[in-house]
């Protein structure tokens, strides 16, 4: 009976540890599509210093992964932001600012994996980077370039679909890069929540495990 139980221990313990081995050696994710689209209906432009909104506006970006494939691997270049836009008519105007736009001509931006949330295998989000973007906003005829990183979270379903995409203000930092220092802020961040598709269509994408 003795021997018997601990034949059986031993196979549990085998077996768990074979689990943990599997997760643990999970280096890579998959994507169901090389193509996104992030849309924000209401995407937001803030001072980086007083934390007060300045323009919130719908916004667009679309690009492609490098690979279906990638490694975890952090600040590893997964793909590239290669369409950037900004719905400048339905912008809601704040405080002084008259307009804001995304500086198209600094494009293609640098998309890169930073770490994931959640416990291995059930990963609950993605936290990437949107670098060397470069952001425009205007007070009156004064134009103010920002140029700089965008953190972003991924929200994926207990089946890995991507829920939603949300500027993450705590690792968003775009420094002034021209513009009257007197009127434009010395910095400003991105924040919003938004949804993630397959470059012109509707179909969600989802992440796996591999």
């Amino acid at each position: 009976m003795c021997k018997r139980s601990a034949l059986l221990l031993t196979g549990l313990a085998v077996l768990i540890m074979g689990l943990g081995v599997s997760a643990a050696s999970a280096r890579n994710l998959s994507v169901s599509s090389q193509t996104f689209s992030m849309t924000w209906s209401r995407f937001q432009f803030v001072n980086g210093m007083s934390e007060q909104v300045l323009q919130e506006c719908p916004v667009t970006l679309e690009g492609r992964f490098t690979s279906r494939t990638f490694t975890k691997a952090e600040s590893g270049q997964i793909g590239q932001v290669t369409r950037a836009e900004v719905a400048g008519a339905s912008c809601n105007r704040e405080v002084f600012s008259t307009g804001a736009s995304l500086a198209a001509e600094t494009l293609p931006w640098a998309l890169t994996y930073e770490s994931f949330a959640g416990t291995l295998p059930r990963i609950t989000g993605l936290n990437l980077y949107v670098r060397n973007r470069g952001e425009r906003l205007f007070f009156m005829r004064e134009q103010c370039l920002y140029e700089g990183a965008m953190g972003l979270r991924l929200g994926l379903s207990a089946a890995g679909t991507i829920e939603s995409v949300e500027g993450d203000p705590p690792r968003t930092l775009l420094l002034r890069r021209s513009g009257n220092s007197f009127i434009c802020p010395g910095s400003i961040t991105d924040r919003g929540s938004g949804a993630v598709t397959v470059e012109g269509g509707i179909t969600h994408i989802t992440v796996t495990l591999i």
